[in-house]
């Protein structure tokens, strides 16, 4: 079988495959021993699954997942920052909210892949009420827009608030 080599697809598929019950039993633990396998063979996307399938299941703390989305992300898995930044915006799981470093992921998220409407409307307002970052209102205009035009629906407000103080919001509000 695929989790006798040492293969990291192999790895990867097979853990989704007892995952999702495809053509072998269910066996979420050993779904996730596969996935920690190939993670240990630098696999980011078995680092994301396990780190966050582990999590769900009560197999492993906050502080294991954010070192395994940290480790990814350092290899330029820059999808994996933007998760990270929500994690750190929300302060999920007993986490303490830390806007610092939710700004700092979710704008290296930004900077290279193109972010869900949510995402960006968390960054905006860090950027527009100096949340973890000092005031940058150009960045916050921007992201307002980018949000509501991907799909956002909440407060106008701040968007309102920086088109009427000069700043370009690519809209109609």
């Amino acid at each position: 079988m695929a989790d006798d080599l040492d293969n990291i697809l192999g790895s990867y598929n097979l853990a989704n495959m007892y995952m999702q019950d495809l053509g072998v039993e269910k066996d979420e633990d050993k779904a996730l021993s596969l996935y920690k396998k190939a993670t240990l063979n630098c696999d980011d996307i078995s680092a994301h699954n396990y780190a966050m399938f582990s999590f769900m299941r009560g197999k492993i703390l906050i502080d294991e997942v954010i070192l395994f989305l940290k480790k990814a992300i350092d290899r330029g898995f820059y999808y994996l920052s933007e998760q990270l930044g929500l994690i750190y915006y929300l302060g999920q799981n007993d986490l303490e909210v830390n806007y610092e470093l939710a700004f700092k992921y979710l704008l290296e998220a930004y900077e290279h892949i193109e972010l869900n409407f949510a995402s960006a409307y968390h960054l905006a307002t860090m950027c527009y009420k100096c949340l973890g970052t000092k005031r940058k209102h150009t960045l916050a205009a921007k992201l307002y827009s980018y949000a509501y035009k991907k799909g956002y629906e909440g407060d106008y407000g701040p968007l309102r608030d920086l088109k009427d103080k000069g700043y370009k919001v690519r809209i109609n509000i």
